[in-house]
């Protein structure tokens, strides 16, 4: 998820600076959240309950490694393209969902769902601009050299 990713970069940001001690709260505040939330909703909603529980562990330790890196001014992002990032998110998202409600489920359309899905996303994060070149030559800048093709489909995606 896209908390999971942001506390990993912020979390690199911070051991940098050697603020390690901030993954001691922010686990804590993580299990906590859980503990709390689990004993709260299994009894009353069940599985739903247990799964909104355990993803209230991501969302505490996101809220806590957000707050020390930018207290300590280790990440800094653009909010703008952030934003476009998430926006483009939540359309491929009520899209699919719209779809999947009218062409039902089974694991046979997975597939289906999963490239129209990336395909919308894509879309989105194209026509509203999200990456400059400077972005994506970073991001193709972790394939290995040897992938030529696979990196010239990747910039034509998003150029």
């Amino acid at each position: 998820s896209s908390l999971t990713v942001s506390v990993n970069i912020f979390a690199v940001t911070l051991q940098a600076i050697r603020k390690t001690r901030i993954f001691i709260a922010s686990s804590s505040l993580g299990l906590l959240s859980n503990v709390i939330l689990s004993v709260i909703l299994i009894p009353r909603i069940g599985i739903d309950g247990a799964a909104i529980g355990y993803a209230s562990t991501g969302v505490a330790s996101f809220i806590v490694i957000y707050h020390y890196a930018r207290k300590y001014g280790t990440f800094v992002f653009e909010r703008a393209k952030m934003l476009k990032i998430y926006a483009s998110g939540i359309v491929m998202f009520i899209l699919m969902a719209v779809v999947q409600e009218r062409l039902g489920y089974s694991i046979l359309k997975l597939f289906v769902y999963i490239v129209t899905g990336l395909a919308v996303y894509l879309f989105f994060i194209r026509v509203l601009e999200t990456f400059d070149e400077g972005d994506i030559d970073l991001f193709l800048g972790m394939i290995p050299g040897n992938y030529r093709r696979v990196k010239r489909f990747i910039r034509s995606l998003f150029v």
